[in-house]
């Protein structure tokens, strides 16, 4: 058996690679609230209504290390290295927290609900782990015959 894993794992890989890198220049994050301000007593307080206000992921944080992540294991799948599942890892726990950050800043009463992008993020990086996992097995499984033959 070749250790080297088939040209169709590393293309899907490399597929999900891309679809994550596409992904961090959609929507992560929609904003919509309400922000008062008060200038003690005796004076007027401002309210002003948000509506809409879209978050887009290269515009975070977590987007940015998730496109470095996916530049970094692109290249890792396309030559069928196994150590493109620890990118595929770092992006997924990203997505999530991505996923699970409701936090809306200064704003009061309002909500920060995620965008199509990160859920396309989260899941072409759960793809990709199920999809770099062969790499491990095949390399494994030619090291122990590796060994046998010595």
């Amino acid at each position: 058996m070749s250790s080297q894993p088939t040209k169709k794992w590393r293309v899907r890989s490399a597929v999900c690679c891309a679809v994550m890198i596409l992904a961090v220049f959609m929507p992560w994050k929609h904003i919509s609230g309400s922000f008062t301000a008060s200038y003690g007593t005796g004076h007027p307080s401002y309210s002003v209504q948000l509506s809409n206000i879209t978050l887009y992921g290269i515009k975070k944080d977590a987007g940015v290390l998730g496109l470095i992540c996916g530049l970094i294991a692109m290249p890792l799948c396309i030559w069928g290295k196994r150590w493109a599942t620890i990118p595929a890892v770092s992006c997924a726990i990203l997505g999530i927290a991505s996923m699970a950050d409701r936090n809306t800043g200064t704003l009061s009463g309002g909500s920060g609900d995620p965008g199509g992008g990160v859920f396309l993020f989260t899941g072409a990086a759960v793809l990709l782990i199920m999809f770099t996992l062969p790499f491990w097995k095949r390399q494994q499984k030619s090291g122990v015959a590796e060994e046998k033959q010595v």
